[in-house]
């Protein structure tokens, strides 16, 4: 005979069976997770160095840039075959 016919109650077969393959799944995960530490520190750390970028970035943003905008921006042409473009011009 097998094992379901011998218990009367279908359910809490069914429910002690669930919670043996979440232990075990949680047992097989905890162990990998153990052997993997430096990727687990990295996975960790990538989420607070990214959002410590963007508060820099914020910040610098934020900081006074008119002086900036002020100025004026000279963007030299470039000289092909060694001609000045200024003198055509």
């Amino acid at each position: 005979m097998s094992n379901l016919s011998e218990i009367s109650n279908e359910s809490t077969y069914f429910t002690n069976k669930v919670g043996y393959q979440r232990r075990a799944l949680l047992r097989k995960t905890a162990t990998l997770q153990s052997r993997q530490k430096c990727q687990n520190i990295c996975q960790m750390l990538t989420p607070i160095l990214g959002l410590m970028v963007i508060v820099v970035i914020r910040s610098l943003g934020s900081a006074d840039l008119q002086h900036f905008a002020d100025k004026v921006i000279y963007i030299p042409l470039p000289f092909m075959f060694n001609l000045d473009y200024t003198s055509i011009a």
